[in-house]
């Protein structure tokens, strides 16, 4: 049972007895795209937590969404969903129960594989737009032409599907923004990234955190090394 947009899905008298929500089986889907769901939901968990209200706010990354109280046959499983004002944060969060946490999710993506490609563009837009999620976006991850174009976008309000603008930059990059996140979605080469318009650059991912901590450990030892060095040519004796 789905109550408005945006709004907790409940049933008018939940059951009595405890539930078992199970977690969902994984999906075979390829190292490729489980690397893209990966980088985009880290990235966003990263970039959040240091917004405004960024402590009310969920990422979903192959997480089953429950949004009936009752049935567990009311289920879906984005590659990446993100809810906001949702009424609790606790981790981890192992399933998506929206009459709990208060909010359905605003912004969903799904990551093009040849085994739901048909679904993602075929049945999952009106069911997003009956749960109420603001937008739709989906990606292509293998430059195999699964579609076309590799990005696109839904604003989605109740049965109506608006498209969202994506145009091509000099260098061939697709980029189309998401007013639900406040973000640019930038797709190249197969490769999706997150892109803050007020500065121009890129959430990062957990390969980018991870050179920087590189990169900073050792400048840090650098610089221990020339002080090391500078010590003894003052103090010789040392």
């Amino acid at each position: 049972m789905i109550e408005g947009a945006h709004g907790a899905a409940v049933v008018a008298n939940p059951p009595e007895e405890e539930i078992d929500y199970p977690w969902g089986e994984p999906v075979p889907e390829g190292m490729q795209h489980w690397q893209q769901c990966a980088d985009v939901a880290l990235a966003l968990r990263d970039w959040l937590r240091r917004q405004p209200g960024g402590d009310r706010a969920v990422v979903c990354h192959n997480t089953c969404i429950y949004y009936t109280e009752g049935d567990k046959g009311d289920v879906v499983a984005p590659d990446v969903a993100v809810a906001f004002g949702v009424h609790t944060t606790e981790e981890p969060m192992h399933v998506y129960k929206v009459w709990e946490t208060g909010a359905m999710p605003a912004w969903v993506l799904e990551v093009a594989s040849p085994s739901t490609v048909r679904g993602d563009v075929r049945d999952k837009p009106d069911l997003y737009a009956a749960l109420g999620v603001a937008e739709y976006w989906r990606t292509d991850p293998t430059e195999d032409g699964l579609l076309h174009p590799p990005l696109q976008g839904d604003h989605l309000t109740g049965a109506h599907r608006r498209p969202i603008a994506v145009t091509a930059d000099a260098d061939g990059t697709l980029r189309g923004h998401s007013d639900a996140l406040g973000l640019d979605l930038c797709w190249r080469d197969g490769e999706l990234r997150l892109f803050d318009p007020a500065t121009g650059t890129p959430l990062l991912t957990y390969d980018d955190q991870a050179q920087a901590r590189t990169a900073a450990e050792t400048r840090a030892a650098r610089a221990e090394a020339e002080l090391a060095a500078l010590r003894r040519r003052l103090d010789p004796q040392r």
